[in-house]
């Protein structure tokens, strides 16, 4: 067992002693690879609750009660939105549609419809992002915030600064969900685009992926996370201007 946390059978997770850390898993964001490359998920009975509909390894730290990773330096993968709802799409269509943007434009109108709204549904998959890195008071739950776009390079400089001997580069266990497909973010119709990006406002603007109005920055900055050798590390809501301090919990 090398992952850094148990999945517990009976209400959520705990830190393992094996390694000095834990990998906090957004759906959607190359967590089935990591976890593989860490190790093997071990089950166990522990005394931590989970709020939510989530399977606990999904399951973000501020809706264990205690928190299993407060002590525990943690580390996750965000990836900008209208690329992880593209990914999700593929997750779950078969055959030709995989291809097809009418396919796609279909899945993502129903979902802006019947999921956004109160993020139900699909195990915390339609779960925005900055769940797992804040809790309710603003404080981060997730140390280092790593990006998909470049998640070999962020997740190898990480284990080295951890002394950990794990890397991404050259593994050739990748986990993929999905059969290839041709679609990419460019295929989805503006006005689309637009609405799933601005349905992902604090998304967009925590991790430097937009405006917050569905409007895609040219070069991601993570304005919210600090740069440091690297890595970037999650900064207190509390430092972040008053005007995007917005709401970013479920409501109960």
């Amino acid at each position: 067992m090398r992952v850094g946390f148990v999945l517990v059978a009976v209400g959520a997770v705990r830190p393992n002693p094996k390694k000095q850390f834990a990998f906090l898993h957004i759906p959607k964001t190359a967590g089935a690879t990591i976890e593989e490359l860490l190790g093997k998920r071990e089950r166990r009975v522990n005394n931590v609750t989970k709020l939510g509909g989530c399977v606990f390894w999904h399951t973000p730290p501020q809706f264990l009660r205690p928190n299993p990773y407060a002590h525990t330096p943690t580390f996750c993968v965000v990836r900008e939105p209208l690329d992880r709802l593209l990914s999700e799409f593929k997750m779950y269509t078969k055959g030709p549609k995989i291809n097809s943007t009418r396919a796609a434009v279909t899945f993502m109108q129903r979902v802006l419809v019947r999921r956004v709204p109160t993020y139900v549904g699909k195990d915390c998959h339609y779960w925005p992002q900055h769940l797992w890195v804040w809790d309710a008071s603003g404080a981060c739950t997730c140390r280092h915030v790593l990006r998909f776009e470049r998640l070999e390079h962020d997740f190898d400089t990480l284990m080295r600064e951890w002394g950990d001997p794990d890397r991404l580069r050259g593994y050739r266990k990748v986990k993929r969900h999905h059969t290839g497909s041709s679609l990419t973010p460019a295929d989805i119709p503006p006005d689309l685009a637009m609405r799933v990006r601005a349905a992902y406002a604090l998304d967009m603007v925590h991790f430097g992926y937009g405006d917050g109005r569905g409007n895609l920055y040219a070069v991601p900055t993570n304005p919210h996370v600090r740069a440091n050798d690297s890595l970037r590390t999650c900064v207190p809501l509390a430092d972040i201007p008053a005007p995007i301090r917005q709401n970013h919990t479920l409501s109960s």
